[in-house]
Parts: structure tokens; sequence; C-alpha cells
């Protein structure tokens, strides 16, 4: 009888024991995760990424860590490394745009005439084409053509670009447009001393000393800077200078009439002239003496002529009275 006694109290404890123990664990709080999944998303997709979370490979683009922060940083050939730091706190999907470590360069010419001998150099290197793929970074590029500046410019690629170019000609033409009315003979025109074939020339852009010469007339000279096609009027102003012998009506003879002219002598610079009708006379510019002789009387006076103008030369003469 007491055998039977003590094996149900044996089992009254034992499932007292049970229902204790599902009673406790039924209130026990869930335990919150420690890892977390960290997927590595790469748009657009490159080929060849290596994907690194703390400086470890981690073989693809998905994989566990722990919460807290973390240093992402992917790789790919040609491409710039992209790194970043997330804090993780939940599942994450980290989206990454990688960046070319080069990028294309285009020349885009303006011109609209036909170029010959054209040439493209970046950094010196002269590329087939019109376009060269090149690292990112700072360059040089300088276009060339025949009868063309050069045309040199320093970008900082970051990305595909087009440069548009411009190329100035080396050369203008420069004509002389000679505004004189009357024909002029044996005409002439140098630049830098060298003589021109009729009257427009085909030179460098810049400085030019520009000369035009013709006989019995004065030489013209200018000094022009070029910087495109360029038109220059030039008037010639005539070599000599012109006389009008006037004798006032007081002084002529008039018993002579128009004879009284023929009693007149004109010297220049010592040397007798031949007056003409009109009285007029052309000589050279520049500094003359002119003497008038007429019977046991003359006058004489020195002056400087300028080219192209006309003088007039009166004898002055009078009576005094002394006592």
């Amino acid at each position: 009888m007491k055998r039977l006694i003590v094996l149900a109290m044996t089992l009254l404890l034992l499932a007292g024991n049970g229902f204790a123990q599902s009673t406790s664990s039924g209130s026990r709080t869930p335990t919150a995760p420690t890892t977390f999944t960290l997927t590595i998303n790469l748009t657009p997709a490159v080929s060849g990424a290596t994907y690194f979370v703390d400086n470890v490979d981690i073989k693809g683009n998905v994989t566990s860590v722990s919460a807290g922060n973390h240093t992402i940083r992917v790789t790919a050939p040609g491409y710039q490394d992209f790194t970043t730091t997330v804090n993780i706190t939940a599942n994450t999907a980290v989206p990454v745009s990688m960046r070319a470590n080069s990028a294309t360069l285009t020349v885009q010419l303006q011109n609209r005439e036909r170029i010959t001998n054209l040439k493209i150099y970046v950094d010196n290197a002269e590329i087939r084409g019109t376009s060269a793929s090149l690292a990112l970074g700072n360059h040089v590029v300088r276009v060339t053509a025949t009868g063309y500046q050069d045309f040199t410019t320093s970008v900082s690629l970051t990305g595909n670009m087009n440069i548009p170019v411009t190329l100035i000609p080396s050369t203008a033409n420069l004509t002389i447009s000679i505004q004189n009315r009357e024909n002029i003979a044996n005409l002439k025109f140098f630049v830098d001393n060298a003589e021109i074939r009729g009257t427009t020339a085909t030179i460098p852009l810049g400085n030019h000393t520009v000369r035009v010469t013709a006989a019995n007339y004065v030489e013209f000279t200018t000094t022009v800077n070029l910087t495109g096609d360029m038109n220059i009027p030039v008037t010639l102003m005539a070599a000599t200078a012109t006389i009008n012998v006037s004798i006032p009506a007081s002084l002529q003879n008039q018993g002579l009439g128009r004879d009284f002219i023929r009693q007149i002598f004109v010297y220049i610079d010592g040397a007798k002239q031949n007056l003409p009708n009109n009285s007029q006379l052309i000589i050279p510019f520049g500094q003359h003496t002119i003497r008038i002789e007429t019977g046991g009387l003359q006058a004489e006076v020195s002056f400087n002529f300028q080219a192209g103008v006309t003088y007039t030369i009166e004898p002055v003469f009078s009576l005094t009275v002394k006592q």
C-alpha cells in the first residue's frame, strides 16, 4: 500500500514540473537577430566586378554581416573604385553606380570650308580621327591644319566631352585701293619691302609695312596689324608742287599788251624757266629759290614747297618818295 502511495506522489510531482516548465517557456521574449543579409546591387551591370566588405572579398554580391558599420568597396576593370560606409540595422540592399576611369573626347570642327591636313593632338600625341578614349583628368588638346592658326585648349575630363573648334586662317588678303582718278604710271605695291604683283597680297596675320610708289608721286607708307581681310584706301600725292606766277595789273606795262610777260624771266634754283602763257610752273616738292627778273629789277624768295600743293607767287613793286 505504501508503494502505491509513493508512486502516485512521484507521478504528481512529474506532472507538476512539466506544467511549470510549459508555463515558463510560453512567456519567454524571443532573442533579436545578430546578423543580417547585405546585398550590393550594381547598376548598370559591370563585367568582372569584385565586392569587398570590410576589405574581405565576399565572392559575389550577397553576404551576411553583423549589425553596425561596414565598409563596402567594389572594383572592376576600367572603372573607378566605389567605396562607401553603411550602418546595418536590418537586411539591406546597397545600390552602387560605377564610374568609368576613362571617357571619350571628341573634336567637332565648326568650319564650313574644306580644311586639308587636319591633325588633332592630345597631350602632344596625335590621335586618329576626331575622337579619343582618355583617362579622366586634365588634358591639353591641340588642332592644326594647313593655312590655319593652331587651336589649343586645356580640358578637365570627367566624362564624355565634345569640344567645338573653329579654326582661324593664319593668312588674310591685304588689298590696296588707289583713290586717285588720274591714270598713274609705274605703280608698285610693297609689303615688308617685298614687291607684290597686282593690288592684293595674301600674307600672314600680324604687323606689316605697306608701301606704294609711282612715278612723279610721293611714296605712300603705312603700318597695319592684319587680323583678317583688309582693304587700304590709298591716295597718292603728286611729287610736285604748282607755282602760278601772278603779275598784278598795276605792275604790267600796258604799252606792251600781253607781250609784257616776255619781259619777265623766272629762275628756279638759278635755272631759267620758260614761262608758259598760263604763267604756271610745275616743280619738284621741297626747298627751292625762286627769282623773278624784269629789266634791271629782280626779286627772290626761298621756300619749302609741299607736294600736291598749288602756290601763287606775286611780285610786289611800289615807289616810296623820301625827302
